[in-house]
Parts: structure tokens; C-alpha cells; sequence
């Protein structure tokens, strides 16, 4: 059987390229295998004077993935990336793949510049996933005016950190051509300028060819159309970080900006559109090598419109020297001390240790014989001896002395029991380490400079310190603290007394430096003494206090407050002209409005003739005084007509009872037959049965109360008419 190996290699890269985009799908995969390929967009060329090459295959308003890393092979490599072709008549203006600015959508994602349908100005799109959508904002690209080619000028865009950045030619005139501008953008409202190139260039052929950017937001120009060719790095506000010169081999300068240029970087490659073709270099510390054009891109894949690469294919991080030391800044002498080398994006090292001597090893120990402080410097270099990074680290050698006491030797305690000692040592030595005993006796935090000790159980602590300077050396010292219980005895309170109610008694005590007293009475209560006035017994306890120590202690004053229940009884209510005793209780002695009573158990027998009130001072056998009264009430004298008129003319027309303070019971009216002709509490109108009653004397029996007494009167009534 006959093999044709060039097919068999084709069938297994289109089922390699193709796995890969199906991981993918629409979208740009920055991992794996896409995270190196570049995503080219067609040149919409056939302007006049630039015709188009024959035999391209690589359709305008599409995006094409291209593996450096594999063989060209048509069809293949690059292959169609399946997403909704460009919305404009014309391909897309720049292509670049970044983090998604913009709400919704995926990310990363493609970004390009298009001509919006409504407003027809140049406008960001992104890809969402299923279509191009429009931002709204501009990059401030501008039309060609001064050129003969009707196309956006400054379409080549860069995504890269935060950031989208995009190259257009600048708006100022200058004599001899045009400069550049840089435009950032952010996500938020249209792009802003950033800065302007100082070079000047004269026509469309001499061209900065493209913009690149990294993953931490610096962006690339690119110049191969000039006899002083090179390559810049700039930082994301637009400051020169390093320049290339770009050298090796030559290509045509008519055609180099053929397709309106492009270039990629991944790793230390570029790759870069020119003469119809991919063309490869090398990037070096401080110049790009040009290494020649990749082998059947041209025609195939020439002519590009813009390259993009995910932002991390060009990160080429600076090296950064990092010093780490295995415990502090302090070490002692004539023991080794271990520096670790932390650096990152570094291939090689060199020490100097600040003592004469230096070393190239990445971690390693080093001896210092002396004490004193001594600067380390560590320089890491990147593979290429390109970059270097600088790293400085200030350690002292030390021999640290004994640790010395401040604190005190004896400790007065209010209470036996747990209390906390606290060690006082003299500076801060950053590795200080502490030790309590007995260890019977020590509660809590035996090993730290405040210790939780029991009293009950030792009257005598000590404490050791040691400074040290972990797996070198250490320094140590003892103390010792002795426990002395506080005497409470000087303090005191003054003193317990019986009042009557309304007196003030003054209570004080002594022995502290603060006093606080409860209940509070007619004064501060943080005073040594007291005024108090009662109105019941009450215990008085004041908090005494020492103030050097704290220790306090609580004494008690009982104020007894001699009872007075005077009581002159309830009110009365009586009728005129009757007699009421009134009786006090709640004393030996009594005074009625000034006078002793009438008894010696405090009565007093009044009639007043209209309402009147009493009082009564009593007095106890303690001698205290309490004042009461009581009321009576007198109602005045019932009121009966002994004749009156029912005659309907509204002058004494009912026969009844009147009086201000008494309360009808029953009003019977009884004939000269001794029959009853009315019983009621209206009063009688002068009628029996429906009819008029006959003038002549009648009789009657009404019965009241006043107050809580219950009377009856009879007498006769003449109805006259």
C-alpha cells in the first residue's frame, strides 16, 4: 500500500487546528493551545494604486486564527473563526482580543472598530457571543483627508491590563507630514488622548506599522517603514519604558505596510504584515533581529487589516530581586544567618553582603564576625542578561544584653485570690519570651508578660525573660514579686441613728481617696460625706476606695425613719343642726386646730353649721409630729309647701320635696278617707285616676336620705286650684 505523507500530515493538523477551535467555539481561548495563535483580520484592499494580490483566500469580514508554531497550509492554518461575519459594508477597522470593558458578555473576547450604521461614526464593537455589539463609544480614529486612500486612518487597536489602545494620526499639522496619536480607552465614554509620538512621518508608505499590549497594560509601537527602524515599550500612561532597533533581514519598503500593517508578539517572537506576506523576528535586550518571511504566506495570508493575540502571550515580565530572611532584622553574631532568595522572573543572582564579601549562589548562609548594621544587596538577572532588579535589606548584628526589670517587687492585693502580674522589662525586643512560677500557682498565661496567678495557693512569684533571637542566641534574667494583702481597717463609715420623717441626718466616712454613696441624696455622692433626709429607713452603703491600688471595700449606715401614721378618720357629711364626734388615732397626744381634744384618745364632738374642715397633730411617744384632717359635710334644712296650685299656670303646679343635699326616697299623698291618691318620687301633679283631685287638705309621708342618713316627715298640703 502506497502512503501520501504530505496528506496524511494535512488530515492529522486540520484534526489538531480544529479540536482547537472547537475548544474554543466563537471565542478567543486564552489558555491552552489558542493562548499563542493570532487572530488576523483581512485587509479591505483594491484601493487605487495597491491592488489586490491574486489567489488570497482569506475573506474580508471575517477572523482568521493563525498558529505560528504549525506549517501554513490553506484552509487549515489559518482557519475561519466560526463567529457572525463584520455588520459594515466594509471589513473591520483593527482587531484585538482582551478582557470585556463593557457590561455583559464574555471575556475575553474580540474588539474591533466599525462604522456605525445610525451615526456613522467610528465606534468600538465587541463580540457578546452571538453577535457584534456596538459600545457607542469612539476611538477617535480620523478620515485620510491629506491621502489618496478613502479608509479610517488609525485603525489598528491593542487590548491589554484595563485598557484598549488605539494609534491615529494626530490632528496638528506639522511642516513635512503628520505625527501619531495614542488613544486609551477604558470601557467608560470614547477613547482619550494619551500622547503624541514625536517622529513625523510624510506619507501613507512610512507608517508606524501597528500597536501591540501586554497583560499588565504596556503597550508596543512598531516601526519597519522607516530608514531608522524600531520597536518601543511604553507604560500604561503612555511614559517610554525601552527601545529596539530592528535589524536583519531587508524586504521591499514599497510594499512593507501593505495591508495597513499588523504585528504580534508571543514570547520573544515577532511576527509582523509585510510585502504580501507573515515575516518573523527575534526579540533580543536591545534589538529586534529580523529572521525572515514564514515559509507560503504569501499569498496566502498576507495583506492583513490588524493581528490580535491575547494579552498574556507578550507579558515578559521585568526580574524582580526579593530578599527573605528567615526570622527578623536582628541577628547575633558568629551565628549564620539564612537569606532566602524570593526573586522572581530571574535566572541568575549576585550578593554582596555589606561585610566585603559576596556570593552568586540563589539561597545560601552567611557569617558575620562583627556587630553593627550591614546592607545586603541582591541583583537578579533575567536569562539574557538584559534586565536586572536590584533588591536592598538593612540587618543588625547584635549580642543582646540581659533583659532588666522596671517593675514593682511587692504587690499589694485587696483580696486573696486570682489576680494578673504584669512584668515590666526595659525595651522591646521583638523575640522576648516569658516564664511565671510556681507552676502550681499560676492560672493563666504562664508564658506571657501578664500572667493570671492564684494568691491563695503562694504569696511569692517569679518571673523569667530571655531575649533571644530564635536558633541564634538568647539573653535571660529573673524576678521575683511578693503578695501583701491590703488593710481595710482605716476605712469606715459614720454611723447608724433613728429620725423622724422630714429630718436630715449627716453621715460620713474616711479611710479612702474616693467615695461614692447609695442611694445618692442631697448632694454629690463622690463626697466623703452625706446629708440624708429619708422619707423611710434606709440603708446607706458608701464605696470606699484607694486610689494607688484600687481596693475598695463597702460599708453600710442604717438611717431608722420612726413611723407617724396620723389619722383623723374619714370625712363626715351630716344635716344641719346635728352633732358629729370626730376621732384621731395614731399618737399619745393630739391637737385639734391648735387645741388639745376634748378625750384623751384624741375625740372631738363639733357641729358645724356649714361645711368644715378639721385638723389634728398628732405626736408619738418618739416625739415625732404628723398632721391630718377630715371634712364634714352639712346639707341644709329639707324644704315641703304646705299648699300649691295644679292649676297648669307653672307656678307651683307639683307638690314635692326640696332640698339641696337630699336624696327622695318615696312621696305618698293620702285624702281626708285616708286614701292613698299618690306614691312616687316626681312628685304629685294634683290628679288620681286621670282626674283632677278636689280642692281641700291632703296628707302626706315623705321619706330621704342625706348623705348616708335616712329621715321621714308628715305633715298635710291644701290643693287649691
Amino acid at each position: 500500500m502506497t502512503y501520501n505523507y504530505n496528506s496524511i500530515f494535512i488530515f492529522l493538523l486540520s484534526f489538531y487546528l480544529s479540536g482547537i477551535a472547537g475548544a474554543s467555539g466563537q471565542l478567543p481561548s486564552c489558555t491552552g493551545p489558542d493562548s499563542n495563535a493570532i487572530y488576523i483580520t483581512p485587509c479591505y484592499c483594491g484601493y487605487t494604486g495597491h491592488p489586490t494580490p491574486t489567489g488570497r483566500y482569506l475573506h474580508r469580514d471575517s477572523i482568521y486564527a493563525y498558529h505560528p508554531s504549525m506549517p501554513v497550509v490553506r484552509g487549515i492554518n489559518p482557519a475561519a473563526v466560526r463567529i457572525r461575519p463584520f455588520q459594515t459594508s466594509r471589513s473591520a477597522n483593527g482587531l484585538t482580543v482582551g478582557a470585556n470593558l463593557n457590561a455583559g458578555g464574555p471575556s475575553p473576547t474580540f474588539y474591533t472598530i466599525m462604522q456605525d450604521p445610525q451615526s456613522a461614526d467610528f465606534v468600538y464593537y465587541y463580540y457578546d457571543g452571538s453577535n457584534w455589539k456596538s459600545t457607542g463609544h469612539r476611538p477617535y480614529i480620523i478620515p485620510n483627508l491629506n491621502l489618496p486612500y478613502n479608509v479610517p486612518f488609525g485603525s489598528n487597536i491593542a487590548a491589554g491590563g484595563k485598557y484598549i489602545f488605539n494609534l491615529a494620526q494626530d490632528t496638528a499639522v506639522v511642516a513635512g507630514g503628520f505625527r501619531y496619536a495614542v488613544y486609551r480607552y477604558d470601557g467608560h465614554g470614547d477613547a482619550i488622548r494619551l500622547m503624541t509620538l514625536p517622529d513625523i512621518y510624510s506619507s501613507f508608505d512610512n507608517l508606524v506599522t501597528d500597536i501591540e499590549a501586554d497583560c499588565e497594560g504596556n503597550f508596543y509601537l512598531l516601526d519597519i517603514d522607516t530608514p531608522v527602524r524600531w520597536m518601543r515599550k511604553y507604560d500604561p500612561d503612555g511614559l517610554l519604558i525601552r527601545t529596539w532597533s530592528v535589524t536583519g533581514q531587508a524586504f521591499s519598503s514599497v510594499n512593507a505596510h501593505q495591508g495597513n500593517g499588523a504585528f504580534a508578539i508571543i514570547n520573544n517572537d515577532l511576527y509582523f504584515d509585510a510585502n504580501d506576506a507573515v515575516w518573523h523576528g527575534r526579540i533580543g535586550c536591545d534589538e529586534v533581529v529580523i529572521t525572515g518571511m514564514i515559509p507560503d504566506s504569501n499569498p496566502f495570508i498576507g495583506w492583513a487589516n490588524d493581528y490580535g493575540t491575547c494579552a498574556g502571550t507578550i507579558c515578559d515580565p521585568d526580574p524582580r530581586a526579593i530578599i527573605a530572611l528567615s526570622y527578623n532584622d536582628s541577628f547575633c553574631k558568629l551565628q549564620p544567618v539564612l537569606f532566602r532568595n524570593e526573586s522572581r522572573n530571574a535566572d541568575h543572582y549576585h550578593w554582596d553582603f555589606g561585610d566585603g564579601h559576596a556570593d552568586t549562589a540563589s539561597s545560601l548562609l552567611h557569617l558575620y564576625r562583627d556587630t553593627g548594621s550591614y546592607l545586603v544587596r541582591l541583583v537578579a538577572y533575567d536569562a539574557a542578561g538584559c534586565r536586572t532588579d536590584t533588591a536592598r535589606y538593612l540587618i543588625r548584628i547584635v549580642a543582646p544584653p540581659l533583659p532588666v526589670f522596671q517593675g514593682e517587687k511587692t504587690r499589694l492585693v485587696c483580696a486573696h485570690g486570682e489576680v494578673v502580674l504584669h512584668a515590666r522589662v526595659a525595651g522591646d525586643h521583638k523575640n522576648r519570651s516569658f516564664q511565671w512560677g510556681p507552676a502550681h500557682a499560676v492560672v493563666k498565661d504562664g508564658d506571657k508578660q501578664s500572667a493570671r496567678v492564684n494568691t491563695l495557693l503562694s504569696n511569692i512569684f517569679y518571673v523569667k525573660v530571655t531575649d533571644s533571637i530564635p536558633g541564634a542566641c538568647a539573653a535571660s534574667a529573673m524576678d521575683t514579686v511578693y503578695i501583701d494583702l491590703f488593710d481595710f481597717s482605716p476605712m469606715k463609715a459614720y454611723r447608724d441613728t433613728a429620725i423622724c420623717p422630714g429630718d436630715t441626718v449627716l453621715l460620713y466616712a474616711v479611710g479612702g481617696d474616693d467615695y461614692r454613696w447609695t442611694p445618692a441624696a442631697l448632694q454629690e455622692a463622690s463626697e466623703p460625706f452625706l446629708y440624708a433626709a429619708p422619707g423611710t429607713s434606709t440603708r446607706y452603703a458608701v464605696t470606699i476606695r484607694d486610689a494607688e491600688t484600687g481596693c475598695q471595700i463597702t460599708r453600710e449606715v442604717q438611717v431608722l425613719v420612726h413611723p407617724v401614721a396620723a389619722d383623723a378618720g374619714p370625712d363626715r357629711k351630716i344635716r344641719k343642726h346635728e352633732t358629729v364626734l370626730l376621732t384621731a388615732k395614731g399618737g399619745v397626744r393630739y391637737q385639734w386646730n391648735g387645741q388639745a381634744g376634748a378625750a384623751g384618745d384624741g375625740s372631738l364632738s363639733v357641729a358645724p353649721e356649714r361645711r368644715t374642715t378639721y385638723y389634728v397633730t398628732v405626736t408619738t411617744a418618739e416625739g415625732c409630729k404628723a398632721v391630718d384632717s377630715v371634712t364634714v359635710d352639712v346639707s341644709g334644712d329639707p324644704f315641703i309647701p304646705n299648699a300649691f296650685s295644679p292649676n297648669g299656670d307653672g307656678k307651683n303646679d307639683v307638690f314635692k320635696l326640696w332640698a339641696e343635699d337630699a336624696l327622695l326616697i318615696d312621696l305618698q299623698v293620702f285624702n281626708r278617707w285616708g286614701q292613698l291618691v299618690y306614691s312616687g318620687q316626681d312628685g304629685w301633679d294634683g290628679t288620681y285616676a286621670g282626674g283632677d283631685c278636689e280642692i281641700g287638705t291632703y296628707y302626706y309621708r315623705c321619706s330621704y336620705r342625706v348623705y348616708d342618713k335616712q329621715y321621714q316627715i308628715t305633715g298635710d298640703v291644701l290643693l287649691i286650684r
